[in-house]
Order: C-alpha cells, then sequence, then structure tokens
C-alpha cells in the first residue's frame, strides 16, 4: 500500500512539473536567450519568428569563429530576466547577462497562441556590442569575417600617384 501511495505521489509530481508552461513571454525569452548565448542556435530556433530564425543562421556562421576557450566562457553566461511588459500579441522581455550588467530588451510577438521571439539585425548587433564592450571574453566581430590572413588585411587603395 505504501508503494502504491509513493508511486501515485511520484507520479503526481512529475505531472506537476512537465505541465509547467513555458508558453509565457518570460518562459520563452529565458529559453531562446539562454540558448542564444549558450550558442545552441538550433534550440533557439524553436522559440523564434521566421526572420529571427535566418539572423540566427547567420549567427551561426559568425560562431565558428570563436575558439574553444571563447565557446565555453559563453556556455558561463547566466541570463536573469528583470521585467517582463505583455501587451495583447506583442511582450517585451528585460534582461541582463552575467556577462553584461547593463540592462536589454527583447521582442516577443504571439503567433497562433505561442509566444515567439522577434529577433532583429539591431538586436543582434546590440548583443555582440555589450558583449565586447563589457570586456567579457565572448568576442565575435559581426562586421567582417575574414576566411583567411590575406583577407584581413587592410589594403590603400588611394591613388598616390599626382596628376597634373
Amino acid at each position: 500500500m505504501i508503494r502504491y501511495i509513493y508511486g501515485v505521489a511520484c507520479l503526481v509530481l512529475v505531472l506537476s512539473f512537465s505541465s509547467c508552461n513555458t508558453n509565457t513571454p518570460k518562459g520563452v525569452a529565458s529559453k531562446f536567450l539562454n540558448s542564444l548565448y549558450h550558442l545552441d542556435y538550433e534550440v533557439a530556433k524553436n522559440f523564434a519568428t521566421d526572420d529571427s530564425k535566418k539572423l540566427l543562421d547567420v549567427q551561426h556562421q559568425f560562431s565558428v569563429y570563436l575558439s574553444d576557450s571563447e565557446r565555453q566562457e559563453f556556455k558561463k553566461l547566466v541570463v536573469n530576466i528583470i521585467k517582463v511588459g505583455e501587451n495583447g500579441d506583442n511582450a517585451v522581455v528585460t534582461y541582463t547577462t552575467s556577462a553584461m550588467p547593463k540592462e536589454e530588451t527583447i521582442h516577443l510577438v504571439k503567433n497562433k497562441d505561442k509566444w515567439l521571439v522577434h529577433w532583429t539585425q539591431e538586436d543582434m548587433d546590440v548583443d555582440m556590442n555589450n558583449v565586447k564592450d563589457s570586456g567579457a571574453t565572448p568576442n565575435v566581430d559581426t562586421t567582417s569575417t575574414p576566411t583567411s590572413i590575406e583577407d584581413s588585411t587592410q589594403v590603400d587603395t588611394e591613388d598616390t600617384t599626382s596628376k597634373e
């Protein structure tokens, strides 16, 4: 009889934990941001709009230039949700990370009863610039992607010949 009661109690606990609703602006933003900052772009796509998924693909391409130690530093980042503002089918989530104490925001939209992050190019640029400005180890240059040493060198194209 005690085994039966114990089994039922365990089942109730498992069902309680599994039914926690992550389809809230806070839950979706948390899953998206943690996946994003931990470089798990495929998981982040599950919580993103179609346009945002395209940017995640771009971000993934930039991440190949990270060293193993930089990847490990990203995986240590902690995301803290500060507040959530919900207005109908739109929401704004304010957050910080352990590497960037400055508050940032991310926008969400409700699409077919599912909250999705609407992450834009501007959001991507702000996120990467804030990582750089914070002095944190994670550092990705989103403006260029040299494929070799020759590609990363500056070439002076100024005409030095004098014209008379």
